[in-house]
Order: C-alpha cells, then sequence, then structure tokens
C-alpha cells in the first residue's frame, strides 16, 4: 500500500476531523447527516492500485451523539473516482 495524502470531505457543510496514524493509515472522523454518496475523498500515488486500499466504519452515533448499538448497514467503499 502507498502514501494516503489530502484526505478532505466530500462536502463542504460537513466536518472532517483526519489523523494520520502513519503514511498508509488514516483515522477519519465524520460529523454530519449521513446519506448516500461520497463522505470523504483522499488521494494515493497510483489510482489504478485502489483495490489494495479498505476502510472500515468503527464507532456511528446519532444526533443526541449517543453510539449506536451496531453499525450494521454502514458500508464504505473504496474506488478509483473521476
Amino acid at each position: 500500500m502507498t502514501d494516503v495524502t489530502s484526505v478532505a470531505p466530500a462536502l463542504y457543510n460537513r466536518f472532517l476531523e483526519v489523523f494520520q496514524g502513519s503514511d498508509t493509515e488514516v483515522t477519519a472522523v465524520f460529523v454530519g447527516d449521513v446519506g448516500s454518496g461520497p463522505l470523504f475523498t483522499f488521494r494515493v500515488p497510483d489510482v489504478s492500485e485502489a483495490a489494495s486500499y479498505g476502510a472500515a466504519v468503527l464507532e456511528v452515533a446519532d444526533r443526541e451523539n449517543d453510539l449506536r448499538a451496531s453499525v450494521d448497514g454502514y458500508v464504505l467503499e473504496v474506488g478509483g473516482g473521476g
């Protein structure tokens, strides 16, 4: 896996806090209404290697900031964009 850079929210009305654990690992905290479509974008040196990247939903909270019991139904996909 190669370096991940330039992590940014897909829409400007959303908040994204990014913690760069290493050149190849990023933890992102997304705050805002969730719908279908991109949550955030990031850059990598070779987009043809998109399949070598992964993403996981670790926690989900409701509008009152209470953690949901499960992340079932929430999915992140990594694509080549463009």
